[in-house]
């Protein structure tokens, strides 16, 4: 019977939030010295969709096709970033008391 091995899910977690932070430009090797909220921003402020101006209402494309696929991709990604994050945070806790 296997058991649940909290160092191998932490790496798991890990290689998979490396890839994201890769994939939104930050260095995931200095994944110690982000906040959630930094990389959230991050992922935010690189999005080419002027999704804040759209809802404000200074932009009327709210009813174009690349608005709407552009503005899902970020949603995915920042749910995928916080998705993998919490469960970093419940790996971390898992070693720390595993020890």
């Amino acid at each position: 019977m296997k058991t649940y091995d909290p160092v191998k899910d932490l790496e798991y977690i890990n290689e998979q939030l490396f890839f994201y932070l890769y994939l939104v430009g930050l260095d995931p090797h200095k994944v110690e010295s982000y906040s959630i909220d930094e990389i959230i921003n991050h992922t935010r402020s690189m999005v080419v969709a002027p999704i804040e101006k759209v809802e404000s209402g200074e932009y009327n494309c709210s009813k174009e096709p690349l608005y709407w696929f552009l503005k899902n991709q970020r949603i995915s990604l920042i749910g995928n970033i916080r998705r993998i994050w919490y469960m970093r945070q419940l790996a971390t806790a898992a070693v720390n008391n595993a020890v």
